[in-house]
């Protein structure tokens, strides 16, 4: 973008600092600007200017894009909260078989 012409879209996506699905959604937005510009590279053997990226800043600025940027960012952070607390419950599981286990042995032996 040689001209700097400025997508406000962070400030729509991240509503605050601790806005952690809008920063996401953000970095998904940004994933799918380099996908483009990378594209965009390929098939034109240069780097875009600020008006061949317009068609991408129009499509990804809509209502509905943004929207799915957020249910984008929701899956990928429920999908952490899911494997995250599978690992815990596991972890707990093991460490209950373990006390178990040791508590059967130690039965009787006082």
């Amino acid at each position: 973008m040689a001209d700097g012409c400025y997508n406000p879209i962070d400030s729509v996506l991240v509503e605050n600092e601790q806005d952690t699905l809008g920063i996401i959604a953000y970095s998904l937005y940004k994933r799918q600007k380099i996908e483009f510009i990378q594209a965009f590279k390929v098939k034109h053997d240069r780097e875009p200017k600020d008006e061949d990226l317009a068609p991408f800043h129009d499509v990804s600025n809509s209502p509905t894009q943004l929207e799915s940027y957020r249910n984008q960012a929701s899956q990928l952070a429920q999908g952490f909260l899911d494997a995250s607390l599978a690992g815990c419950l596991r972890v707990y599981l093991l460490g209950q078989e373990i006390i178990q286990q040791h508590t059967s042995s130690n039965v009787g032996l006082a």
